[in-house]
């Protein structure tokens, strides 16, 4: 269960992430060179390059979607915290319940059959069964 509640804070960190870094502009280049050495172009290269750039900067749903991602973030902090509060709890419970168990185990105390016994076999001279 800890586990579990680890990767789904973990998952909720990275949308966030994705959402903040959406913010910024997506830059790309390339190139490529192409060598044509047949006969019908006398051997010569061709090359391209070039650049791109994307910006979203007036994104309307934005500042609703980082929001979103921010509180499923703070949810699952939430809830991992939560499941480590519950483990912490059991384990403290059942040390407890361990520990109240080892003190509460009785001695035995000489019962009134016991004390029967021995007032019986001390009346009569012979030495008590306990004894032999």
């Amino acid at each position: 269960m800890f586990t579990a509640t680890q990767e789904k804070r973990e998952a909720a960190r990275w949308m966030r992430t994705a959402e903040d870094r959406a913010l910024l502009p997506d830059i790309g280049v390339f190139g490529q060179l192409q060598d044509d050495r047949n006969s019908f172009s006398d051997g010569k290269q061709n090359w391209a390059f070039g650049a791109m750039l994307k910006w979203g900067a007036f994104d309307p749903g934005r500042s609703k979607r980082l929001a979103a991602a921010r509180a499923d973030e703070r949810a699952a902090e939430l809830e991992t915290r939560s499941a480590a509060d519950q483990i912490r709890l059991e384990v403290e419970m059942a040390y407890r319940r361990a520990e109240s168990a080892a003190n509460a185990t009785p001695r035995r105390p000489a019962g009134p059959r016991r004390v029967a016994r021995r007032s019986a076999s001390s009346r009569s001279g012979a030495s008590p069964a306990w004894r032999r």
